[in-house]
């Protein structure tokens, strides 16, 4: 067992019926999306956590989840299979909402890039499918659990509102951040943490909108 499945292991142990699990899904998702979990090792994570979260669900309502998308709500106490069914296909639509990126049409940069708090806005990327604000931070000394460092990390991130000379109204997708990954080196606890990675806003931005404008600074295409 690796560093990354005894870290899921110890917060599993914590959860219980009803409970939110707020560290080990956190956890789950930094790890999937920083791929050291594949989709189908996530999906048999979330599966061992939907038992121990909702002990009433029949074998078949978890073998469903984990040979489906893995991403269907969990049936609470008294709630029916329609009602259940319902919500988790509008969970489904929220996680493909996230998951819609399209190929990239322009990446837009800041003159300067100006780090607050250890975080950098470094470009914003007009995709088909939705806009991006690509960040990179560094925060403290990783310590001697980067896993854990990464999830706090990813928890503490506030982001920002984006506008554009357009008017566009963009919406974010999801506050928790999308494509994360640690940057590589050798163990060292000292080390400070350094991670890339993005947020992602609906709608596409349209053909017109040629600034964006980012925790005041303005990001254009690059002459």
């Amino acid at each position: 067992m690796n560093a990354a499945e005894q870290h899921l292991e110890q917060l599993l142990a914590e959860l219980t019926p009803t409970s939110e699990g707020q560290r080990f899904h956190g956890a789950l998702s930094a790890l999937h999306s920083a791929g050291v979990l594949d989709d189908d090792a996530a999906k048999r994570w979330r599966t061992r956590a939907t038992a121990a979260q909702a002990p009433w669900l029949e074998p078949d309502e978890l073998a469903a989840l984990e040979t489906g998308t893995g991403h269907a709500l969990i049936r609470g106490p008294g709630l029916s299979r329609e009602e259940a069914d319902a919500r988790a296909a509008a969970r489904l639509a929220d996680h493909e909402r996230i998951a819609r990126r399209g190929r990239a049409r322009r990446v837009h940069t800041a003159p300067t890039v100006s780090r607050r708090d250890g975080l950098a806005i470094v470009a914003v990327i007009t995709r088909t499918e939705c806009t991006e604000v690509r960040f990179h931070c560094v925060a403290g000394a990783r310590g001697d659990d980067d896993l854990a460092a990464l999830v706090a990390l990813l928890e503490r991130l506030v982001p920002p509102p984006l506008t554009d000379d357009a008017g566009t109204a963009y919406t974010l997708v999801s506050e928790r951040p999308v494509g994360a990954h640690v940057a590589g080196g050798p163990p060292d606890p000292a080390r400070p943490l350094v991670v890339s990675g993005g947020w992602r806003y609906q709608p596409p931005a349209p053909d017109a909108a040629t600034t964006f404008t980012v925790r005041g600074a303005q990001f254009r295409v690059a002459p």
